[in-house]
């Protein structure tokens, strides 16, 4: 398989994975998130980090820049955006 097919197949892959951790974290709210949210959100944080993560290793970005910004914001956005408690 060409390295254009698998680039796909990893970005469904890891939107299906981080969906279903959200969904899991957010399991005993008395209101979870709604799908809508969290495919908006898997959307942003993983299709768009994946996007900017190959543009800048295609385009010769230090390491640290297209490792770090898509790390960041997978571990940032969604406590912020569904407002995690710290039990979550």
């Amino acid at each position: 398989m060409s390295q254009v097919a698998r680039f796909p197949i990893f970005i469904l892959v890891s939107l299906v994975v981080f969906i279903a951790i959200l969904r899991f974290v957010t399991r005993r709210r008395a209101d979870p998130p709604s799908a809508r949210v969290l495919v908006t959100l898997a959307a942003v944080v993983v299709v768009g980090g994946m996007v900017f993560a190959k543009f800048g290793q295609n385009t010769g970005w230090p390491w640290w820049v297209y490792y770090t910004i898509p790390a960041a914001a997978t571990f940032l956005v969604p406590p912020v955006v569904l407002r995690f408690s710290a039990r979550e």
